[in-house]
């Protein structure tokens, strides 16, 4: 039996359609399909990169809107085995095809041996960090967006001595130039250590490595 990413959309509009037709469109338009039919010889050999309709609700009214449920099946081999090109699939251009919500994803086995997830996971961080039981607690740099690593590093030593288990970069703090991420590493955990033998607490940094 063959394996299928399944992914879920709900759609609405405010005609009548079909949602058949709705259904075909999604799955061929985001795998072997071109804007305009193009004659091609070779169509046996997309055949295993095509998607496929698995299910299309019949058309009903909710909330003044004409409403179905599509289950579309997106073969695994047109990823890479990773989050990015499996959104990019399942939802690229289709989020701009109107009122449609992607509301699940069912993922194989095949795809999901290759996400094997966090290295440490919340046990590894409990461990690392000395705590069991209680709540952990988390504090994001603010501001960020301009200022040095070393105005980050004594932000992350006063939260740190504060009591705050985990301390992460905000997302919008890239690679700057007036922060680099290695310096800004490099004088964080300088700081943890001066904590951590000051008073024995271990407050971890969660870096932000969106990018090259």
């Amino acid at each position: 039996m063959r394996e299928w990413i399944k992914a879920t959309y709900a759609v609405a509009a405010e005609a009548p359609f079909d949602a058949e037709k709705k259904a075909k469109a999604i799955a061929l338009g985001q795998t072997t399909d071109t804007w305009t039919p193009v004659a091609r010889h070779d169509q046996d050999r997309l055949e295993r990169h095509r998607g496929a309709v698995l299910n299309a609700s019949s058309v009903t009214q909710q909330n003044g809107l004409h409403a179905a449920t599509l289950t579309i099946g997106f073969p695994p081999e047109n990823t890479q085995g990773d989050i990015a090109t499996l959104l990019v699939m399942v939802f690229g251009k289709v989020s701009l095809d109107g009122r449609i919500k992607l509301v699940d994803l069912d993922l194989p086995p095949s795809f999901l041996s290759r996400l094997p997830g966090p290295r440490l996971g919340v046990p590894g961080v409990r461990k690392a960090l000395g705590v069991e039981k209680r709540p952990l607690a988390m504090a994001i740099f603010k501001p960020c967006i301009g200022l040095p690593p070393e105005e980050l590093a004594k932000m992350f030593r006063e939260t740190a001595l504060g009591g705050i288990d985990i301390v992460k970069d905000d997302e919008i703090l890239p690679d700057l130039d007036v922060c680099p991420t290695e310096q800004r590493l490099a004088a964080i955990q300088k700081a943890a250590a001066e904590v951590k033998r000051q008073t024995g607490h271990t407050t971890l940094y969660a870096v932000n490595l969106t990018g090259p």
